[in-house]
C-alpha cells in the first residue's frame, strides 16, 4: 500500500528516518501515522534528555566557584559577542565585495552542513540508535542549525564546537576584529579625507567667487521716466538712489549719495532734463530723467465779425487769425471748410480749424450772408457819432420777431431789444437775439402800468422777474433798461415820491436806462407800414442823437424797416446797438 502510494504521489511515506523532521518538505502532501508516533517519541525523549542536561548544569555550576563561574561566563558572552560580529562583519564584506576567502569559507560550510547530513543518513538507514551523549550532540546541531535558520548564520554555536574548531574560531575571530578595525580606521579615514576634500572644494569656490566677483556703480532713478508735470504745478524731484553693488558677492555693497542739476520752467511747456551723478572710488556714472511739461492748451482762433454781411457782387475777403500760446501765429495752418458765393444771395457756413505742434485742436465757425441789398459798416463808426443810428424794439419778443432778424442779418444791423414776458411762448427768442449779437434790456415782466406804478416795490419786483427771464435765456443779467412809456410818462411824472424811488432804485442797481429821439409811431394802430418809414425818415435826419423807438410786435415795423435800413445805409448812416459807450438818453432825470 505504502508503494503504491510512493508511486502515485512520488513521496516516501514510509520513511521514519532520525532526521526525518528535519526536511519535512518530503511529507506536505499526506499523514503518516508511524511518523506522528515516531515524532511523538524523540520530542518526549529530548524534553527528558533536556532535564537531565539542565540538571547536570545546574549541579556543576554550583560546583564552580563563583568567580570562576563568572570568568566562563565572561568568556562565552565575549565569544558569542564576538561571533556575531564576525558574522556581521563577514555578511557584509560578502555583498559588498565579494573575495577568494569568502567563497572558500563558505565552501568549507557546505561541505560541513554535507557532511553532518550524509552522517545523519546513514546513521537512519543502519537503524543503529545514539547513545544519550550523541543525542545530546545532535541537539547541540539541531539547535545550530534552528539558530542558522533563525537569521544568526550557518556555523555551530560557541557551547558545541570542538577544542579544534574552539582554537580555529579564536584564530579567525582576531582576524576578523582586526580586519573590523582596519574597516573601521578606513572609514574613519575616508571620512577626514571627505571632510577634507569638501572644505577645500568650498574654499576654491569662494576663491573663485571672490576673483570674479566684480562691483559696479548704478543710478536708480525714483518715480517715472519720463514724468510729466502739468503747466504752472511745483516741481518735486523724486530723487534717485546709487549703489555700489557686487554682482556676486554683496558684503561689500555700499550705498553712494547722489547729485542731480536741473533747470526746469513749470511755467513753459517743453522737455526739460534733470541729470543725476554719483561717484564712488574709480567709477563716476551718470543718469538722465526726461521731464515733460505738456501743451494742453488749445490755439484761440479769431473771426472779423466785419465781414459776416457782404453786399452781392463786391469783393469778399476773408479775414481771422489763429494764435496759440505755444507755437505763437499759426493763422497759415487753418483749414477752412466751406465756401462763399458772392453771385447769389444767400447765407453761406464756413468753419475754421486748426492744430498746434501738441496736437491741440481748435475750431471756430460763422455765417457769411450775401445779400443784394445795402450793407451796414459798422467798423467805419464809432459809438455817439453823428451818423450813428440806434435801432430798439419793446414789448417782445413776438409772433414778427424772427421776422425781423432775419431783415437785421441781411443788412448786418445789430439793434437793441428791451424785452417782456408778455408772451411767455417766445422767451426762447430772447436767447436768439442775443446769439446774433444784439443787446439785451429789460422792459419789465408785464408792462402793465396798473402793477408796476403802483409803488416802487411792485416795479422793482416786476423787473426782477424779467430779469431772471433774460438770465435764463443768455447767461447772465443786463445793465439796460427802459421804462415802458419813457421816463417822462404821466404815472412817474404825477407822483414825485414814485420818481424819486425809481432813481434811487436805477442808482443802486447799477442800471442805464435809456428813451427815445425817434419815435416810428407804429404803436398807433391807424398807422400803416408806409407811415412808419416816412415818421423814421424825416426824423432821423433832425435827431440828435438818432435814437429809433419800435415795437417788434407790430407788423407794420417789421414791412417798414426793410426799407428804412436800405435808405440808411445809402445815406451813409451806420446802425449799432446800445453798449456801456453808447451815450445816454433821457427825458426825465429820475
Amino acid at each position: 500500500m505504502a508503494d503504491e502510494r510512493n508511486e502515485r504521489t512520488k513521496y516516501n511515506w514510509s520513511y521514519s528516518g532520525d532526521d526525518a523532521h528535519v526536511d519535512r518538505s518530503k511529507y506536505t502532501r499526506g499523514f503518516d501515522p508511524d511518523y506522528m508516533k515516531r515524532a511523538a517519541e524523540r520530542a518526549e525523549e529530548q524534553e527528558e534528555n533536556g532535564e537531565r542536561r539542565r540538571g547536570q548544569t545546574a549541579r556543576n555550576r554550583q560546583r564552580q566557584h563563583p568567580s570562576a563561574r563568572r570568568a566562563r561566563l565572561s568568556a562565552e558572552q565575549e565569544v558569542r559577542t564576538g561571533r556575531r560580529a564576525q558574522i556581521r562583519e563577514e555578511e557584509t564584506v560578502l555583498e559588498r565585495r565579494p573575495s577568494r576567502q569568502t567563497a572558500e569559507s563558505a565552501g568549507t560550510r557546505r561541505a560541513e552542513s554535507e557532511e553532518r547530513t550524509s552522517a545523519k543518513t546513514r546513521r537512519a538507514k543502519s537503524g543503529e540508535r545514539t547513545s544519550t551523549r550523541t543525542r545530546r550532540a545532535d541537539s547541540g546541531v539541531r539547535n545550530s542549525a534552528g539558530v542558522r535558520r533563525n537569521g544568526t548564520g550557518k556555523r555551530n554555536s560557541a557551547r558545541t564546537r570542538r577544542p579544534d574548531q574552539t582554537a580555529d574560531f579564536v584564530e579567525r575571530q582576531t582576524k576578523t576584529s582586526g580586519r573590523k578595525k582596519s574597516a573601521a580606521s578606513r572609514r574613519q579615514l575616508l571620512r577626514r579625507r571627505d571632510t577634507l576634500i569638501g572644505i577645500a572644494a568650498a574654499a576654491a569656490v569662494f576663491l573663485l567667487l571672490l576673483l570674479t566677483n566684480t562691483y559696479t556703480l548704478t543710478i536708480t532713478l525714483s518715480g517715472d521716466d519720463p514724468l510729466y508735470l502739468e503747466l504752472g504745478d511745483t516741481w518735486q524731484d523724486p530723487g534717485a538712489t546709487a549703489v555700489y553693488k557686487g554682482s556676486l558677492l554683496h558684503f561689500g555693497d555700499t550705498e553712494v549719495p547722489v547729485v542731480s542739476e536741473q533747470e526746469i520752467n513749470n511755467r513753459a511747456c517743453g522737455t526739460y532734463e534733470v541729470t543725476y551723478h554719483a561717484q564712488h572710488k574709480d567709477q563716476e556714472v551718470t543718469a538722465t530723467r526726461m521731464v515733460i511739461i505738456p501743451d494742453r492748451t488749445a490755439p484761440v482762433i479769431t473771426l472779423d465779425e466785419t465781414v459776416n454781411v457782404v453786399r452781392k457782387g463786391d469783393e469778399w475777403k476773408d479775414s481771422f487769425t489763429a494764435i496759440d500760446d505755444q507755437d505763437g501765429d499759426i493763422t497759415a495752418n487753418v483749414e477752412i471748410l466751406g465756401e462763399v458765393n458772392m453771385r447769389r444771395d444767400g447765407k453761406y457756413q464756413l468753419t475754421y480749424r486748426v492744430q498746434d505742434s501738441a496736437g491741440n485742436e481748435a475750431e471756430a465757425s460763422r455765417t457769411v450772408i450775401v445779400s443784394s441789398v445795402a450793407i451796414n459798416r459798422p467798423e467805419t463808426a464809432r459809438q455817439g457819432d453823428k451818423n450813428v443810428i440806434y435801432l430798439t424794439f419793446d414789448d417782445g419778443p413776438g409772433m414778427y420777431t424772427e421776422r425781423l432778424l432775419e431783415i437785421l442779418d441781411n443788412h448786418n444791423v445789430k439793434a437793441t431789444f428791451f424785452v417782456t414776458d408778455t408772451n411767455p411762448g417766445s422767451r426762447d427768442l430772447i436767447g436768439e437775439e442775443y446769439r446774433r449779437g444784439h443787446t439785451i434790456g429789460v422792459h419789465t415782466a408785464t408792462h402793465n402800468y396798473d402793477i408796476i406804478y403802483e409803488n416802487a416795490t411792485a416795479f422793482w419786483a416786476d423787473l426782477d422777474q424779467e430779469m431772471e427771464v433774460i438770465k435764463e435765456q443768455t447767461g447772465s443779467e443786463t445793465p439796460f433798461m427802459r421804462f415802458p412809456g419813457g421816463s417822462s410818462n404821466d404815472r412817474i411824472a404825477m407822483d414825485d415820491e414814485l420818481r424819486r424811488e425809481l432813481g434811487a432804485g436805477v442808482r443802486s442797481r447799477g442800471l442805464k436806462y435809456f428813451d427815445w429821439t425817434i419815435d416810428s409811431y407804429d404803436s398807433d394802430d391807424e398807422y400803416t407800414s408806409d407811415d412808419v418809414y416816412w415818421a423814421m425818415v424825416d426824423q432821423t435826419s433832425v435827431a440828435d442823437p438818432k435814437m429809433v423807438l419800435c415795437h417788434d410786435l407790430k407788423r407794420t415795423t417789421v414791412d417798414a424797416i426793410d426799407n428804412y435800413l436800405t435808405w440808411a445805409i445809402e445815406n451813409h448812416y451806420v446802425f449799432l446797438p446800445i453798449t456801456e459807450e453808447t451815450p445816454v438818453v433821457h427825458h426825465e432825470e429820475l
